[in-house]
C-alpha cells in the first residue's frame, strides 16, 4: 500500500472512531445553581407558604428531558 494512501486511510479511520465515540458517550448533564437551601426553622402547621426556585442548566451535549419531579 502506498504510504500516502495508508496515512489517509488511517486519518479517516481515526476521524470515524472519534465521531462514533462522541455519539456513544453523548449525554445530558444537569447543573444546578445551588444544591440546597436553608429555609430556617418552620413551625408545624404554619399557614405561610414556603417557596424557593432552583435554577438548572443542561451542560451536556444531548437533550435533557425532565420526566418526573418529586418534592424531597
Amino acid at each position: 500500500m502506498n504510504t500516502k494512501i495508508g496515512r489517509s486511510v488511517l486519518r479517516q479511520a481515526a476521524a470515524v472512531l472519534v465521531a462514533v465515540s462522541n455519539l456513544l458517550f453523548a449525554a445530558p448533564m444537569i447543573e444546578f445553581d445551588q444544591k440546597e437551601v436553608d429555609l430556617g426553622t418552620i413551625k408545624e402547621g404554619a399557614k405561610d407558604k414556603i417557596k424557593h426556585t432552583f435554577t438548572m442548566k443542561n451542560t451536556g451535549d444531548e437533550v435533557l428531558k425532565i420526566t418526573k419531579v418529586r418534592p424531597g
